[in-house]
Protein backbone atom coordinates (compact mmCIF):
# COMPACT_ATOMS: atom_id res chain seq x y z
CA UNK A 1 0.00 0.00 0.00
CA UNK A 2 1.41 2.72 -1.16
CA UNK A 3 1.04 5.85 1.22
CA UNK A 4 0.24 9.61 0.43
CA UNK A 5 2.66 12.93 1.30
CA UNK A 6 1.99 16.77 1.09
CA UNK A 7 4.63 19.08 1.92
CA UNK A 8 2.80 19.24 5.01
CA UNK A 9 0.05 16.84 6.11
CA UNK A 10 -2.37 19.56 6.74
CA UNK A 11 -1.92 21.50 3.78
CA UNK A 12 -4.04 22.14 0.70
CA UNK A 13 -2.04 22.36 -2.17
CA UNK A 14 -2.25 23.49 -5.54
CA UNK A 15 -5.01 26.15 -5.70
CA UNK A 16 -5.97 28.45 -8.69
CA UNK A 17 -7.49 31.78 -8.50
CA UNK A 18 -10.20 33.71 -10.80
CA UNK A 19 -7.37 35.28 -12.44
CA UNK A 20 -6.59 32.19 -15.24
CA UNK A 21 -10.18 32.71 -16.42
CA UNK A 22 -11.10 29.48 -16.35
CA UNK A 23 -11.70 29.39 -12.62
CA UNK A 24 -14.49 30.15 -10.23
CA UNK A 25 -14.97 34.27 -9.21
CA UNK A 26 -14.22 33.76 -5.84
CA UNK A 27 -11.44 36.31 -4.80
CA UNK A 28 -8.63 34.45 -2.69
CA UNK A 29 -9.67 35.21 1.14
CA UNK A 30 -12.65 33.38 0.42
CA UNK A 31 -10.32 30.10 -0.48
CA UNK A 32 -8.48 31.24 2.66
CA UNK A 33 -11.43 31.22 5.20
CA UNK A 34 -12.84 28.20 3.95
CA UNK A 35 -9.37 26.42 4.23
CA UNK A 36 -9.15 27.56 8.13
CA UNK A 37 -12.73 26.24 8.21
CA UNK A 38 -11.48 22.95 6.85
CA UNK A 39 -9.13 22.91 9.32
CA UNK A 40 -6.00 22.92 7.25
CA UNK A 41 -2.69 24.65 8.42
CA UNK A 42 -1.28 25.55 5.05
CA UNK A 43 -2.53 26.56 1.73
CA UNK A 44 -0.40 27.36 -1.07
CA UNK A 45 -2.14 29.16 -4.48
CA UNK A 46 0.00 28.15 -7.51
CA UNK A 47 -1.88 29.81 -10.73
CA UNK A 48 -1.17 29.60 -14.30
CA UNK A 49 1.54 31.76 -14.72
CA UNK A 50 1.56 34.72 -17.35
CA UNK A 51 4.38 34.69 -19.83
CA UNK A 52 6.19 37.29 -21.67
CA UNK A 53 4.19 39.06 -24.86
CA UNK A 54 0.79 36.83 -23.55
CA UNK A 55 1.09 34.17 -25.85
CA UNK A 56 -1.03 31.56 -24.21
CA UNK A 57 -4.45 31.44 -22.70
CA UNK A 58 -5.99 29.56 -19.65
CA UNK A 59 -4.11 31.99 -17.84
CA UNK A 60 -3.32 35.89 -16.38
CA UNK A 61 -1.78 38.70 -18.07
CA UNK A 62 1.77 39.24 -17.47
CA UNK A 63 0.56 43.04 -16.41
CA UNK A 64 -1.63 41.16 -14.01
CA UNK A 65 1.22 39.08 -11.99
CA UNK A 66 2.61 41.60 -9.47
CA UNK A 67 -1.47 42.46 -8.00
CA UNK A 68 -1.50 38.51 -7.51
CA UNK A 69 1.63 38.39 -5.46
CA UNK A 70 0.72 41.40 -3.64
CA UNK A 71 -2.67 40.14 -2.96
CA UNK A 72 -1.46 37.40 -1.60
CA UNK A 73 1.75 38.95 0.54
CA UNK A 74 -1.27 41.04 2.37
CA UNK A 75 -3.69 38.37 2.96
CA UNK A 76 -0.66 36.59 4.18
CA UNK A 77 0.06 38.97 6.78
CA UNK A 78 -3.55 39.35 7.42
CA UNK A 79 -4.03 35.46 8.47
CA UNK A 80 -0.85 34.93 10.29
CA UNK A 81 -1.21 32.70 13.03
CA UNK A 82 -3.93 31.27 11.62
CA UNK A 83 -2.91 29.63 8.55
CA UNK A 84 0.14 29.93 6.33
CA UNK A 85 -0.07 31.00 3.03
CA UNK A 86 2.34 30.04 0.10
CA UNK A 87 2.59 32.10 -3.11
CA UNK A 88 3.59 30.38 -6.28
CA UNK A 89 2.76 29.70 -9.77
CA UNK A 90 2.26 26.81 -12.15
CA UNK A 91 3.84 27.04 -15.08
CA UNK A 92 5.55 24.95 -18.35
CA UNK A 93 9.25 24.66 -19.20
CA UNK A 94 9.63 26.15 -22.58
CA UNK A 95 13.26 26.63 -23.23
CA UNK A 96 12.42 29.71 -25.13
CA UNK A 97 12.09 31.43 -21.81
CA UNK A 98 15.32 30.70 -19.69
CA UNK A 99 15.46 34.64 -19.13
CA UNK A 100 12.16 34.48 -17.90
CA UNK A 101 13.08 31.72 -15.54
CA UNK A 102 15.58 33.29 -14.15
CA UNK A 103 13.79 36.45 -13.45
CA UNK A 104 10.53 34.23 -11.36
CA UNK A 105 13.59 32.44 -9.70
CA UNK A 106 15.12 35.94 -8.79
CA UNK A 107 11.24 37.16 -7.27
CA UNK A 108 11.09 37.05 -3.77
CA UNK A 109 7.30 36.93 -4.27
CA UNK A 110 6.94 33.65 -5.51
CA UNK A 111 8.01 31.43 -3.42
CA UNK A 112 7.24 27.66 -5.48
CA UNK A 113 7.66 27.07 -9.33
CA UNK A 114 5.19 24.17 -9.82
CA UNK A 115 5.99 22.60 -13.29
CA UNK A 116 2.58 21.93 -15.09
CA UNK A 117 3.41 20.87 -18.28
CA UNK A 118 0.12 21.40 -20.59
CA UNK A 119 2.08 21.64 -23.70
CA UNK A 120 5.83 21.94 -25.27
CA UNK A 121 8.00 23.64 -27.55
CA UNK A 122 9.01 22.00 -31.28
CA UNK A 123 10.84 25.33 -31.91
CA UNK A 124 11.78 28.74 -31.15
CA UNK A 125 8.01 30.59 -31.14
CA UNK A 126 6.19 27.26 -31.77
CA UNK A 127 4.57 25.07 -29.73
CA UNK A 128 2.86 21.81 -29.66
CA UNK A 129 -1.14 22.71 -29.45
CA UNK A 130 -0.65 24.50 -32.86
CA UNK A 131 -0.04 20.81 -34.48
CA UNK A 132 -3.43 19.51 -34.84
CA UNK A 133 -3.09 15.63 -35.43
CA UNK A 134 0.60 15.81 -34.00
CA UNK A 135 1.54 12.41 -33.10
CA UNK A 136 3.74 11.39 -30.04
CA UNK A 137 2.21 14.58 -28.27
CA UNK A 138 2.25 12.61 -24.72
CA UNK A 139 5.56 11.12 -24.68
CA UNK A 140 6.65 15.10 -26.10
CA UNK A 141 5.18 16.32 -22.79
CA UNK A 142 6.86 14.02 -20.54
CA UNK A 143 10.21 14.81 -22.31
CA UNK A 144 9.20 18.26 -21.75
CA UNK A 145 8.73 17.63 -18.10
CA UNK A 146 11.98 15.83 -17.72
CA UNK A 147 14.14 18.89 -19.21
CA UNK A 148 12.05 20.84 -16.37
CA UNK A 149 13.23 18.54 -13.87
CA UNK A 150 16.72 19.23 -15.24
CA UNK A 151 16.79 22.75 -15.21
CA UNK A 152 16.50 23.11 -11.82
CA UNK A 153 13.43 25.80 -11.73
CA UNK A 154 10.91 23.95 -10.48
CA UNK A 155 10.23 22.29 -6.89
CA UNK A 156 7.20 20.04 -7.57
CA UNK A 157 5.64 17.94 -10.71
CA UNK A 158 1.73 18.73 -10.91
CA UNK A 159 -0.22 15.69 -13.12
CA UNK A 160 3.05 14.45 -14.64
CA UNK A 161 0.53 11.14 -15.73
CA UNK A 162 -1.80 13.62 -17.87
CA UNK A 163 -0.10 13.73 -20.84
CA UNK A 164 -1.03 10.05 -21.59
CA UNK A 165 -4.82 11.71 -22.41
CA UNK A 166 -2.98 12.78 -25.56
CA UNK A 167 -2.30 9.35 -26.70
CA UNK A 168 -3.84 8.06 -30.16
CA UNK A 169 -5.49 4.47 -30.54
CA UNK A 170 -2.11 2.36 -31.68
CA UNK A 171 0.42 4.92 -30.01
CA UNK A 172 2.20 3.10 -27.04
CA UNK A 173 3.71 5.69 -24.35
CA UNK A 174 7.73 5.24 -24.28
CA UNK A 175 8.20 3.89 -20.63
CA UNK A 176 11.86 4.13 -21.10
CA UNK A 177 11.03 8.61 -21.26
CA UNK A 178 8.53 8.00 -17.90
CA UNK A 179 11.53 6.29 -16.08
CA UNK A 180 14.15 8.56 -16.92
CA UNK A 181 11.44 11.17 -15.94
CA UNK A 182 10.95 9.39 -12.62
CA UNK A 183 14.43 8.77 -11.50
CA UNK A 184 15.17 12.80 -12.54
CA UNK A 185 12.84 14.05 -9.98
CA UNK A 186 13.86 11.23 -7.40
CA UNK A 187 17.82 12.89 -8.37
CA UNK A 188 16.69 16.18 -7.93
CA UNK A 189 13.91 15.86 -4.83
CA UNK A 190 11.06 16.94 -6.49
CA UNK A 191 8.34 15.34 -5.78
CA UNK A 192 5.72 13.88 -8.29
CA UNK A 193 1.97 14.80 -7.90
CA UNK A 194 -1.01 12.70 -7.53
CA UNK A 195 -3.51 15.05 -8.98
CA UNK A 196 -7.23 15.14 -8.19
CA UNK A 197 -8.72 16.70 -10.60
CA UNK A 198 -7.11 13.93 -13.06
CA UNK A 199 -8.40 11.09 -11.23
CA UNK A 200 -11.81 13.26 -11.06
CA UNK A 201 -11.35 13.45 -15.29
CA UNK A 202 -10.32 10.19 -15.68
CA UNK A 203 -6.78 11.38 -16.48
CA UNK A 204 -5.25 8.66 -14.19
CA UNK A 205 -2.70 6.32 -15.95
CA UNK A 206 -1.53 3.69 -12.96
CA UNK A 207 -0.32 1.45 -15.50
CA UNK A 208 1.36 3.57 -17.51
CA UNK A 209 3.17 5.68 -15.20
CA UNK A 210 2.08 5.31 -11.46
CA UNK A 211 3.60 1.90 -11.12
CA UNK A 212 6.99 3.00 -11.60
CA UNK A 213 6.95 5.27 -9.02
CA UNK A 214 8.60 5.41 -5.51
CA UNK A 215 5.99 4.82 -2.55
CA UNK A 216 5.82 8.85 -1.43
CA UNK A 217 4.41 11.56 -3.91
CA UNK A 218 2.48 14.81 -3.53
CA UNK A 219 -1.58 15.34 -3.69
CA UNK A 220 -2.80 18.24 -5.24
CA UNK A 221 -6.43 19.04 -5.14
CA UNK A 222 -5.92 21.37 -7.92
CA UNK A 223 -8.84 23.30 -7.29
CA UNK A 224 -10.38 26.08 -9.30
CA UNK A 225 -13.01 27.03 -6.98
CA UNK A 226 -13.84 26.97 -3.36
CA UNK A 227 -15.86 23.98 -3.75
CA UNK A 228 -13.82 22.04 -5.60
CA UNK A 229 -11.18 22.84 -3.18
CA UNK A 230 -13.01 21.84 0.07
CA UNK A 231 -14.55 18.94 -1.69
CA UNK A 232 -11.29 17.43 -2.79
CA UNK A 233 -9.93 18.36 0.47
CA UNK A 234 -12.38 16.11 2.09
CA UNK A 235 -11.72 13.20 -0.39
CA UNK A 236 -7.99 13.37 -0.55
CA UNK A 237 -7.57 13.81 3.50
CA UNK A 238 -4.12 12.88 2.44
CA UNK A 239 -5.78 9.40 1.60
CA UNK A 240 -3.94 6.10 1.92
CA UNK A 241 -4.22 3.75 -0.69
CA UNK A 242 -4.54 4.74 -3.69
CA UNK A 243 -2.78 3.19 -6.49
Amino acid sequence: MRKSVCLNPEEIFHVHTWRCGHAGEEREEEYIKAAIRLGAKQITFTDHAPFPGDLFRGRMKMEELPEYEDTLWELRAKYQGKIQVRIGLEAEYLPGFQAYYEKLKEDEGIEYLLLGQHFYELAPGEYSFSKKGLSGRADGIVRAELEGVESGYFSGIAHPDRSYRYLKPGEQADIGIVKELINAAAEYHIPLEKNISSMEANWYYPEIFWKYCTDDYLVGLDAHSVSEMMRRYHYSAFFDGVN
